[in-house]
């Protein structure tokens, strides 16, 4: 039967398993249930480089929030500390990675849904939480290229 757990693990493996809604990690011998809690959670570019053998890229463009902020309850008290902590994060283990990159951030569109709206499911609100996000993006990491941190404003291109 399949589990989806993987076939050869190493000790400390660490999955989610659907299946009990419960992080689950392998002790060397089984899987046994933890919690999310229990860990320190990072990011670690470097290693997905060297665990496929990639040459790293001089150029990494990231467009993250569209699902995130979308649907907010009110466009002007969003609270961006956590998504601009894990943007840091990701960008310091780029750079750390490759030092000589350039970590662009892709402003997510201006405008949600299609030009009919004819799923019926995009407002003026969703449009003005993006705003709020592209704002927000503009004012934590704009000017910010000496550190190879440069903003690629999308707009609605996309």
């Amino acid at each position: 039967m399949y589990t989806g757990y993987k076939l050869n693990p190493a000790v400390n493996d660490l999955m989610y398993d659907n299946d009990q809604n419960t992080y689950v990690i392998y002790n060397g011998s089984t899987w046994v249930s933890t919690t999310y809690a229990t860990y320190e959670w990072g990011f670690d570019y470097a290693k997905y480089l060297q665990m496929w053998q990639l040459t790293p890229p001089l150029i990494v463009g990231e467009m993250l929030g569209l699902n995130d902020f979308r649907s907010q309850a009110d466009p002007e008290n969003i609270d961006f500390t956590t998504w601009n902590n894990r943007l840091e994060t990701m960008i310091a283990s780029y750079k750390s990675a490759v030092p000589n990159g350039k970590f662009v951030i892709l402003t997510p569109c201006s405008t949600c849904g299609v030009l009919n709206n004819a799923a019926g499911d995009y407002t003026i609100k969703q449009n003005a939480c993006m705003w709020s996000h592209r704002k927000n993006i503009i004012d934590k990491f704009d000017g910010r290229e000496s550190e190879g941190i440069y903003i690629v404003d999308t707009g609605i291109a996309i």
